[in-house]
């Protein structure tokens, strides 16, 4: 048999693992590019990104008809090769070799194998990560090409796809998941991308929706309110020894609030001398339980214009303490102060008896400032940062913690293996937050409603 009739068969399996090669690359451009990504590069060329995303339109499609034109190159491969190899076995035969056609047939295989493995899938799939937009739009015409002329193949291997998904009961995953978008927040603080105050608004708004009231509440000891009882000038004294802007008016007891006072709303009376009754300035209370998500008690209490929101226990009867929409703010971006507010930066409370603290106060010192008295002996004169090394036994990192009587304790910052910031949070129980019998979030019956503005 002449050689030369192994050129043609030698030139089809060249192309067939061209073929792989393309559709490969297509196949890891495609599942790594994102619409995000591809809406960047509008300004540039409109007309290519337009066609790139009208494959991520349609991924399920688009990845089907890609892996059925692969399959379809690498069986053409491993065909052409079966018969590049039983064509070379004739040779040798003719020409008196002894070789077994089964190891001609073995080492065809291995060869194409190798071959199909780095050309058609290690290289152009490496290639296609290392430069994905540019891919993109360069592969988005043949790519929708191709579609049109597999779509019935297509069609039919979506359908049975997702015939299969169902009977097996699988579930529609999310493109990216809340711990994955974490981590690439966390990876763009690495690469530069974002600085650490973006990086940390970021994550809050990410944990922003589990947040509940008992996280953020002003516990009822640090609440200020005003009696029903109070003449008009203690009520004005009470409002200048205070920067609040709003006060819940009680008679007697924070249970027992009657309404919620502007004290914008009192001042202009009270200058103007138009003031009567303080009940006829109250905003009808808003109440909510510890359990409420903060993500929707913001959009609930956004709705009625309602500021301020007393917290109810479990049973419904004693009010533990306060939320407001400055403290769900505080949440996203950080503790907010004003010109009025004296910042300790060694102690900071926040809600929900949550403090901040520095490495450098005394433990003493912390437990004086967060009114707690320890069961047991404590090193009082030690620098928390040292007894937090102690308690942890070891270099502390950040996101380390331990638990210690009613007290836990998380690093918040270090700095040359010493803890900087820590967020100590005290047990309470006063927070019960156990589900409510009704499993309602707001308890607003008689007191619903009521203007914030």
């Amino acid at each position: 048999m002449d050689p030369s009739s192994l050129v043609p068969l030698l030139f089809v399996y060249i192309l067939l693992v061209i073929g792989s090669a393309f559709f490969s690359m297509s196949e890891m451009t495609f599942s790594s590019i994102t619409k995000i990504k591809l809406r960047a590069l509008e300004d540039e060329n409109p007309k290519k990104v337009k066609g790139a995303m009208a494959v991520l339109e349609n991924f399920d499609l688009s990845l089907t008809t890609l892996l059925i034109g692969n399959n379809i190159m690498n069986v053409g491969c491993a065909t052409v090769a079966t018969i590049i190899s039983a064509r070379v076995f004739r040779m040798m035969h003719d020409s008196g070799a002894t070789v077994a056609q089964s190891t001609v047939t073995v080492i065809g295989t291995i060869l194409t194998t190798v071959i199909i493995f780095i050309f058609g899938e290690i290289f152009p799939k490496t290639y296609a990560k290392d430069n994905t937009e540019k891919l993109a739009l360069s592969l988005a015409g043949a790519v929708r090409t191709i579609i049109v002329i597999l779509y019935p193949l297509g069609i039919l291997f979506v359908g049975i796809s997702k015939l299969l998904d169902k009977l097996l009961g699988g579930e529609q995953e999310p493109s990216v998941t809340e711990e994955e978008l974490s981590a690439i927040i966390e990876n763009s603080e690495e690469t530069g991308v974002l600085d650490e105050d973006e990086v940390d608004l970021l994550q809050s708004a990410l944990e922003f929706p589990d947040t509940t009231v008992a996280d953020v509440l002003t516990l009822r000891d640090d609440v200020v309110w005003i009696d029903a009882s109070l003449t008009k000038e203690q009520v004005f004294e009470k409002i200048r020894g205070t920067s609040y802007s709003r006060l819940p008016v009680c008679r007697g007891s924070l249970d027992r609030c009657v309404g919620i006072l502007r004290t914008n709303d009192f001042l202009k009376a009270y200058i103007s001398g138009t003031y009567t009754k303080l009940i006829r300035l109250l905003r009808k209370p808003f109440y909510t339980t510890l359990t409420a998500s903060i993500n929707d008690l913001k959009d609930e209490m956004s709705g009625k214009r309602q500021h301020i929101a007393l917290v109810r226990d479990k049973s419904g009867d004693k009010v533990i303490g306060v939320v407001t929409m400055e403290d769900f703010l505080e949440e996203l971006v950080g503790e907010i102060f004003d010109e009025s507010d004296v910042v300790d930066d060694d102690f900071q409370r926040l809600g929900g008896d949550y403090f901040d603290v520095s490495g450098k106060l005394p433990l003493g010192e912390m437990f004086r400032r967060m009114k707690y008295k320890p069961k047991s002996a404590a090193p009082t004169h030690k620098l928390v940062s040292t007894w937090i090394m102690e308690q942890l036994g070891g270099l502390p990192e950040e996101g380390d913690s331990f638990e210690w009587e009613e007290l836990t304790v998380e690093v918040g910052e270090t700095e040359q293996n010493r803890v900087t910031r820590a967020t100590v949070k005290l047990a309470n129980p006063a927070i019960d937050i156990d589900e409510p019998e009704d499993g309602s979030a707001t308890d607003n019956k008689d007191n619903a409603g009521g203007e914030a503005k």
